[in-house]
């Protein structure tokens, strides 16, 4: 019985996942990678940083090219997303690259209007609500100053949570990073 309402529960939650309203893709430009105190990095030691942060929240690492990382996450073997990090010594920057059943659908800012849906009003207007709950769930985050609406579409809002996951984790690692005695 147990297992039984554990795999209802669980089921659940995967429906609930799936069916939240998109919302606008975020990128997240020019984050600093100095603080306010400790010693400046170098460009190989903020992307050993970036690399540790991905890999204690699962994300796998891939370098693409000096300066540039591919990020990718999976969630339960069937949610995946792929973000590019580029940095240097003094910045870093995620930007939306691809995912895979994340409800991504490409529109530009005038195509999103949270208030039709198939060419209907919607009601109550969903969209709306999501991207209201996106803007609470994330207000006084010190990332939040560097998000940056994507022009390229609308994605579930559990991107925007794991890119954020991400990115707090290599605030977290550039801080060590900085305080360590190399």
């Amino acid at each position: 019985m147990f297992r039984s309402l554990l795999l209802t529960g669980l089921g659940l939650a995967a429906t609930a996942l799936h069916a939240r309203e998109p919302v606008p893709v975020m990128n997240f430009e020019d984050i600093p990678v100095a603080g306010s105190s400790g010693r400046q990095l170098g460009a190989e030691e903020v992307r050993q940083a970036i690399e540790a942060a991905g890999a204690a929240k699962s994300w796998q690492m891939t370098l693409r090219a000096p300066g540039m990382l591919e990020a990718t996450y999976w969630k339960a073997e069937k949610h995946v997303v792929s973000v590019v990090i580029a940095y240097d010594a003094t910045k870093y920057s995620v930007r939306y690259l691809r995912s895979v059943n994340m409800n991504y659908a490409q529109a530009s800012r005038a195509d999103f209007d949270p208030k039709v849906r198939d060419g209907r009003e919607a009601a109550p207007p969903q969209r709306d609500i999501e991207v209201q709950r996106q803007r609470e769930a994330f207000a006084g985050r010190p990332e939040s100053v560097y998000a940056r609406p994507a022009p390229i579409g609308v994605i579930h809002p559990a991107y925007e949570q794991w890119v954020r996951q991400l990115i707090v984790g290599v605030q977290g690692q550039l801080a060590l990073a900085r305080t360590a005695d190399r």
